[in-house]
């Protein structure tokens, strides 16, 4: 049987890259899904639980402050045990999670297991894209595959909408977990025969190669403990040590201070540490001999630009759906009526992500992101 799984694993993640793309877009659609649904649920979850509005924040907040925080260990896992695994690794614990959400007892509970969901779609996303950039080589081909895992994003997003206005007036809040816990368990075996087996981020010539040379070499091959040594100084320690921490604080004193106030001590001196940590991992990057971020990206102004203008995309878009869906629902509007006024935001984000990856190749990046900025006005 094992025998049997392992061919029909290697006959899979050898073939059509698309089936492998189906995948990664399918763990994008889920994470994106998840949110937007839970988004909806929210006012239900205060009324089931008797929280305020600033406790109910938590509910995705938890959930925000570990995925930003744990995305560069993702990334980096990917780099030194494989993204496959990491990936892998991502989608049981978002699975896993997901089933603690749905039968939390108590509202503190379910803030655990969303931030530890966070962290399992944080760990999704750095393989998701890594796969994408090695199995698309060609730049019309890669812009194509990265604008449908975007794609899959915002179809999440408007699914999410619409189911998680559904199961809330008709089945309960606790079956936005149960659903995507079942379609979760679901993706992770197809994940597991699909996704190709390669290693620290190369490809399968690549890896092919580095075996025969290492079977026709004179030299013995390495040692157990050498190659973990080797893995422990390409994963970087000290970076992954002073950025996570410093991402988890920031994200935390920008939440917290919503409802402790910006003058609090709590939130004064978590954000002075977490500026430090930040500071120092910046410093300690520049001189690291496996930098988790290349120090030269932040050389390039359209980089930086880019950063800037995401950070800001994404935060906007995040607090609106949230004040949006607690005061509309505060209104009188049921949980499925809120759902349907967000859907044109799901499907304009659907439309552009798929038009984006065929016309970036055609018009360049610079000329889309000029054009989208005039469309705001």
């Amino acid at each position: 049987m094992l025998k049997t799984l392992r061919s029909l694993s290697g006959c899979l993640s050898g073939g059509n890259p698309n089936y492998m793309l189906a995948v990664v877009c399918s763990a994008m659609f889920l994470d994106l899904a998840n949110l937007s649904a839970v988004t909806i649920a929210l006012p239900t979850i205060q009324e089931d639980f008797d929280v305020d509005v600033s406790t109910l924040q938590w509910v995705i907040s938890a959930y925000a402050l570990t995925f930003g925080g744990f995305l560069l260990l993702g990334g980096r896992g990917g780099d030194i045990v494989g993204h496959r695994r990491v990936l892998l690794f991502g989608m049981a614990c978002f699975a896993l999670f997901t089933m603690v959400c749905a039968m939390s007892p108590t509202f503190v509970g379910l803030v655990i297991a969303r931030a530890f969901q966070g962290i399992g779609a944080a760990f999704t996303i750095p393989p998701a894209q890594a796969h994408i950039a090695l199995h698309f080589t060609q730049p019309v081909r890669k812009a194509k595959a990265l604008g449908a895992w975007g794609a899959s994003g915002s179809l999440g997003f408007i699914i999410g909408l619409i189911l998680g206005g559904v199961f809330t007036a008709f089945l309960g809040w606790r079956w936005i977990f149960w659903i995507s816990f079942i379609i979760s368990t679901c993706v992770i075996p197809a994940a597991y025969l699909i996704l190709p087996r390669i290693s620290s981020g190369r490809s399968n010539i690549t890896a092919h190669a580095d075996r025969e040379s290492t079977a026709n070499s004179p030299h013995p091959p390495k040692s157990l403990m050498q190659s973990m040594r080797e893995r422990l100084i390409r994963f970087d320690a000290l970076g992954i040590g002073l950025g996570v921490p410093g991402i988890l604080l920031l994200t935390y004193a920008l939440t917290s201070a919503n409802s402790a106030g910006w003058a609090a001590p709590s939130v004064v001196s978590t954000l002075i540490v977490s500026v430090v940590l930040l500071l120092a991992f910046g410093l300690h990057e520049r001189s690291a001999p496996q930098a988790i971020l290349a120090p030269h990206l932040f050389k390039d102004l359209s980089f930086n630009l880019t950063l800037v203008l995401a950070v800001i995309t994404y935060a906007v878009r995040q607090a609106c759906t949230y004040f949006l869906t607690v005061q509309l629902q505060s209104f009188g509007n049921s949980a499925i009526h809120t759902s349907v006024l967000f859907i044109p935001l799901g499907i304009s984000a659907f439309v552009f992500n798929t038009l984006s990856g065929r016309l970036v190749p055609l018009v360049g990046a610079r000329c889309m992101v000029g054009l989208l900025q005039r469309t705001r006005r």
